[in-house]
């Protein structure tokens, strides 16, 4: 009852955050991609080589990965909203710093100070649906899912502003629309922790999740890196780079197909149900027949596999330990690059759709794993934690 209560006691304050967390995981969207295609605006401005102006994306990822952990440390001392309050006024300082930067070090300060900001608004929004209670397996899905719009709309984004003023639209006008979000944030109101659920052996599921986010992270940022140079192996290289692309579809389509599917399925049985279905997925892409059509399915399956499993913890654990889940996704996006690149260096590049499938198998006897720990309290399992 009391759960009940909690979700549709919804005040307008509340709503709004709500509202803005869709606003801003579109526009995070944006801005995260639209380095790749505004690379060539900043080689021109900069008069520098591709090696070097890749580095502004990296300086992004750098600053999101610390800005995620930083949440850990800045929830608990200034609370849900003063941390988005101050995640918007660090993206807007980031975004506007590198549209204007007249100078290569200021534009690299930007991306960093911008990849903080990003870092710390994804944590604490994912971390406001996550509070949601039965709400937040569907709303979460939604959450990521406009975020996959955002990345679908980068390109034409960057494309449509580059003749405007070059490199500075794109950024500033992201800017500009963050700063709304964060002066709208203002009148917002920050969300109730939702009581987690009695579980039995509760305390070996929080370090098991965030195996599980690492090696889940792992398995999509290798399929999104190194989709094209398996099967460029079998297709020339504009066949593979539309193939490729088609994962990228399919993984925005699992996120809005997946949010109905998980608000009627638990996290408990969704999640290792379609990573099981992945792993399987991923053995066929080894036949180069079936490799075309075993991406994109491949990116249905895990499309809802992170917001779901994030609203599974969120409905058993305190969302305060959220942040350390989603530094370790960063750090299996990370990982998994170079692990791939050896064993393609030495075996071919053949052997990617068998690594990555050994990655999804270890992620889903994890899950398995968290399935146990994490089972519903029985009366018995109670007696014995009284006694």
């Amino acid at each position: 009852m009391q759960g009940t209560v909690c979700c549709n006691a919804v005040t307008r304050p509340l709503s709004l955050l709500y509202a803005l967390g869709f606003v801003t995981f579109l526009l995070l969207g944006i801005m995260q991609t639209a380095y790749g295609p505004a690379m060539p605006l900043f080689r021109a401005r900069y008069g520098l080589s591709t090696e070097v102006v890749s580095l502004l994306a990296s300086l992004h990822f750098l600053g999101g990965a610390a800005g995620t952990l930083l949440s850990a440390w800045l929830l608990p001392w200034l609370g849900l909203k003063r941390m988005l309050l101050t995640a918007g006024g660090t993206l807007v300082v980031g975004a506007l710093t590198l549209a204007f930067a007249p100078v290569w070090p200021l534009a690299m300060v930007g991306a960093l100070v911008g990849g903080v900001g990003l870092g710390l608004f994804s944590s604490g929004f994912n971390l406001a649906f996550a509070n949601l209670g039965a709400r937040a397996p569907l709303l979460l899905n939604l959450l990521n899912a406009v975020y996959s719009v955002g990345v679908i709309l980068a390109p034409i984004v960057v494309w449509a502003l580059t003749g405007v003023r070059g490199a500075v639209w794109p950024f500033a006008l992201i800017g500009a629309a963050l700063l709304l979000v964060t002066l709208a944030l203002t009148r917002a109101e920050a969300p109730p922790a939702a009581p987690p659920v009695r579980t039995a052996a509760s305390r070996a599921g929080v370090p098991l999740f965030a195996l599980l986010f690492l090696l889940y992270v792992a398995m999509e940022a290798g399929v999104a890196t190194w989709v094209t140079a398996h099967l460029r192996a079998t297709h020339t290289a504009a066949q593979a780079a539309f193939l490729a692309s088609l994962f990228g579809v399919g993984f925005a389509a699992g996120r809005f197909v997946g949010a109905p599917v998980a608000a009627r399925l638990p996290g408990r049985t969704l999640v290792p149900a379609v990573l099981v279905l992945a792993t399987l997925t991923l053995l066929a892409a080894r036949v180069p027949t079936l490799a075309p059509f075993a991406y994109p399915l491949v990116g249905l399956l895990i499309g809802p596999v992170f917001p779901t499993a994030l609203a599974w913890f969120g409905q058993l654990y305190s969302t305060r330990a959220a942040p350390y889940l989603l530094t370790a996704g960063s750090l299996g996006g990370a990982l998994i690059q170079p692990v791939v690149g050896w064993f393609v260096a030495r075996d071919g590049a053949g052997v990617i759709p068998t690594v990555l499938s050994v990655n999804a198998l270890l992620a889903t006897a994890v899950v398995a794993w968290i399935w146990w720990a994490t089972r519903p309290a029985t009366p018995g399992d109670v007696a014995d934690l009284r006694a």
